[in-house]
């Protein structure tokens, strides 16, 4: 009595549009646990580049007001500044003694 073998083979693949997980894999619970690291680490990054940006744009203003209002202050001080050559004024010899 001859004997028949049937042979199946399923070939997976992922066809290039497929991203990183299966959308039917998010509607289960498995899915969505694996998407919630997911999403938690690109907020993160959000965040954190969000922050710098802020940091690096706030001390890169504090230093130029800070640069602005010295120089300005050297200014106003150089400008008053007054050296009297000769006799002093009247109205300061007075308190002299």
């Amino acid at each position: 009595m001859p004997h028949a073998v049937k042979t199946t083979t399923m070939a997976s693949s992922q066809s290039s549009g497929e991203g990183i997980m299966d959308v039917g894999d998010v509607r289960t619970i498995p899915g969505l646990l694996k998407l919630g690291p997911i999403v938690s680490i690109q907020a993160y990054e959000l965040e954190h580049a969000a922050f710098w940006f802020f940091e690096v744009v706030l001390m890169w203003f504090l230093g130029a007001f800070t640069f602005i209002a010295t120089f300005l202050m050297a200014v106003n001080l150089w400008m008053s500044y007054s050296v009297t050559c000769g006799s002093p004024h009247a109205a300061s010899t007075d308190m002299l003694c």
